[in-house]
């Protein structure tokens, strides 16, 4: 069930939770049932004159007369109106949604509706066969019967796939799937998050525990987007998710734990204020740190971004590319980078990268230490703060300008190197 969802019961429903939206799952296939029901009542009942049925009205004309000399009559021309009041089926509704309780509804429901298409079916089947039997007897009440059987299949179906898909607001609680082919946004949420990323599921399952009175539900252009309250930081959501493998996740304005299982070539987009974040392999990852948080990622299969405003940490295996700026305080630890590696620190860090295999520039007018390994690339340094840089690899063409009170220390290079230091650290770069 695609569209948006205000998890806020209505009004008029006060003094005990309601399924919404619409008329609950198992009173509509209890009601269409009903009608089915009374569709192979026609079928199978007596024909031979008129009978008054309660519902139905039977207009059945005398037989005629046989002519003289006697020959076989023709088949009297049987027609069956079925009269049903729209105020009866309106006024059976109501008293099903009354009778329904929400507390068990999101699944009660559903199991109501399997049991009405189930029950629905087979009456459809029975009406079947004993028209067969009959024969051509009855046309019109053949016709009058399986319509109103068919019918009844038919909407306690729909009935069945609306309480699979329908959303229980009972004690703040939500359960959901949607097409989101072009992909997930989630905006100010406070809470906790857990994501399972799964190659046979084709839709996004949501799921919500408590808090969803908080939250708006909505699909436009392809993208779900699960909107919070304006300020993330009142109320505490706990959200279940399952993501198709190739759906791409954007999280802005977190506070509080997301992790997300399974692999994926998908996009990760993280903009958190406070919390932990945690994932296994993705296809892309950019994470933004407003306040305080930790992000730790096996791999990332191309560009990882990270940039820190106020405090956090950084743990990533391997990433194809990495551009890493820190203006607040930042710990990172990366372990391979196979192309190129960018690092802006105006602020604070302290960087261990194991292997860089590609370009690299580092600007570092704040404090601290950047330690790279090993590897091989071009090097372009700019140290004009307190910060140290230790390179143990090879610096192809090295370009170093060293201004501040840091220290520069390069272990080999190959082609041309230029070194300028006007500071008051030292500049080493290795043969």
């Amino acid at each position: 069930m695609d569209g948006a969802y205000t998890s806020t019961p209505p009004s008029s429903l006060s003094g005990r939770p309601r399924l919404t939206p619409g008329v609950p799952a198992g009173g509509i296939a209890a009601v269409l049932v009903a009608l089915s029901v009374i569709g192979w009542g026609l079928a199978a009942g007596d024909i031979d004159g008129p009978q008054e049925r309660h519902g139905a009205h039977f207009d059945i004309p005398e037989p005629p007369e046989p002519p003289e000399p006697p020959e076989p009559p023709e088949a009297p021309d049987v027609r069956v109106n079925v009269d049903v009041n729209p105020q009866t089926v309106e006024r059976a509704v109501r008293d099903a949604m009354r009778g329904v309780d929400v507390d068990a509804a999101r699944m009660q429901g559903l199991r109501e509706a399997q049991a009405g298409l189930a029950e629905a079916q087979r009456e459809l089947a029975a009406a079947r066969e004993e028209l067969q039997r009959q024969g051509a007897d009855a046309p019109a009440i053949a016709e009058g019967a399986l319509r109103i059987a068919e019918l009844g299949v038919a909407a306690a179906a729909g009935a069945a796939k609306g309480a699979q898909d329908q959303v229980g607001t009972t004690d703040g609680s939500i359960m959901q799937s949607f097409e989101a082919p072009k992909g997930v946004q989630l905006v100010n949420i406070g809470g906790d998050i857990t994501i399972e990323r799964s190659s046979r599921a084709d839709k996004v399952r949501v799921e919500v525990d408590r808090g969803a009175n908080g939250l708006h539900l909505d699909v436009t252009d392809g993208v779900l987007t699960v909107r919070g309250r304006t300020d993330p930081h009142i109320g505490h959501a706990s959200i279940r998710m399952t993501l198709p493998s190739d759906t791409d996740l954007t999280v802005a304005g977190l506070a509080g734990d997301l992790s997300i299982g399974g692999r994926s070539g998908a996009k990760l987009s993280v903009q958190l204020l406070r919390g932990d974040v945690s994932a296994e392999r993705v296809g892309a990852l950019s994470v933004d740190i407003l306040e305080t948080g930790t992000v730790s990622v096996e791999r990332v299969d191309g560009p990882l971004n990270f940039r820190v405003q106020g405090a956090g940490e950084l743990s990533v295996e391997r990433a194809e590319t990495a551009n890493l700026e820190v203006s607040g305080h930042a710990n990172v630890s990366l372990g391979r980078v196979n192309d190129s590696l960018a690092v802006s620190i105006p602020g604070h860090a302290e960087m261990d990268i194991g292997r860089v295999n590609g370009p690299i520039r580092v600007d570092f007018p704040g404090a601290g230490r950047v330690s790279i390994g090993d590897g091989e690339g071009e090097l372009e340094a700019q140290v004009t703060g307190a910060g140290s840089l230790e390179f143990n690899g090879t610096a192809i063409n090295p370009t170093v300008l060293a201004s501040g009170a840091g220290n520069v220390h390069i272990a080999r290079h190959q082609g041309k190197a230029s070194v300028r230091n006007t500071g008051t650290g030292n500049t080493y770069v290795g043969d």
